[in-house]
């Protein structure tokens, strides 16, 4: 088997999409990310297809660099060398103010915690779930700490 060199390397371009705009765009070696039914890797070329996505986090590799996004659900959809990524919220680590999630979560938990008829269950729990992915992703530790290049 002939190995590529770097020049020959194909890349995936990533580009994360929300009701805002485009949040994020740029180049990968690889993705992973979260899919409803687990994390799902993607490398150059690989097998067109669509998945829904879970609350997690999404992570580009790029070189010796990573980004890292929160993203709370959406869809992703990939081709041979695109990765499109649709939710309606995403944050990349660097804009997540991790202490604002941290009382996030902590608010959440003690709504859980009431037995009250005017305690939202649902939403307490949703709360719950998006702060406890932006504390995942602001507390990612980047290869060589730099982020990704864009």
């Amino acid at each position: 088997m002939t190995r590529m060199s770097e020049s020959e390397k194909s890349a995936l371009t990533l580009k994360i999409v929300t009701p805002l705009g485009v949040l994020f765009e740029g180049a990968a070696d690889m993705i992973i990310m979260r899919a409803q039914d687990g994390d799902i890797g993607v490398l150059p070329d690989h097998e067109p297809f669509t998945a829904a996505l879970g609350y997690g986090v999404v992570r580009a590799f790029a070189d010796d660099d990573e980004t890292v996004f929160s993203v709370l659900g959406g869809l992703a959809e990939v081709s041979e060398d695109h990765v499109v990524v649709l939710s309606d919220a995403a944050e990349r680590q660097d804009q997540i103010d991790a202490d604002r999630a941290l009382a996030a979560k902590e608010r959440a938990e003690a709504m859980l915690r009431q037995q009250s008829d005017a305690v939202d269950i649902k939403k307490a729990s949703l709360a719950l779930r998006r702060a406890l992915v932006r504390i995942e992703a602001s507390s990612y530790p980047l290869i060589g700490g730099r982020g990704m290049r864009k």
